[in-house]
């Protein structure tokens, strides 16, 4: 496989996956008044157990500090987040944001699981393997794009 091939297969593959996953995100949100965003905050919420300040928020999500923030906002006056302006406070899940975070994530989980279909788990181990380290390189190829 040449080089263009590759980088052809891997634009397509990408932009199906980023459209695919995009959509999956979305699945259900709209019956709670959440966009993307606010799901990607109740994702990472979710999995800390201590809450996230804004500033670790903004660097799990690579979202601008504007975005975070009126996601935060959002989801404090639809009453699914605790948060206190305070410098470095700590967002935490309310209890009907851990519901409806949990309710979304099992769409998620199974979308995750219907994708390693046909795949052995030493396959899909190097899988994820692989991709970390894809999206670990290109992660830092973008942040030092300008140097």
């Amino acid at each position: 496989m040449g080089r263009e091939s590759r980088f052809d297969m891997f634009i397509k593959s990408m932009d199906v996956l980023s459209k695919v996953i995009q959509r999956v995100k979305n699945a259900g949100l709209e019956k709670y008044g959440l966009k993307s965003i606010h799901f990607m905050i109740l994702f990472y919420l979710e999995k800390a157990e201590n809450g996230l300040t804004s500033k670790e928020l903004i660097n799990l999500t690579l979202e601008d500090k504007a975005a975070i923030s009126r996601g935060i906002a959002s989801l404090v006056d639809k009453g699914y987040v605790n948060y206190s302006k305070k410098y470095k406070s700590r967002i935490t899940l309310t209890e009907e944001g851990k519901r409806i975070s949990s309710e979304l994530s099992l769409t998620q989980e199974k979308a995750v699981h219907v994708s390693g279909e046909g795949m052995s788990e030493e396959e899909k181990e190097m899988f994820y393997r692989c991709l970390k380290l894809v999206s670990k390189n290109l992660v830092t190829f973008y942040l030092n794009m300008d140097n």
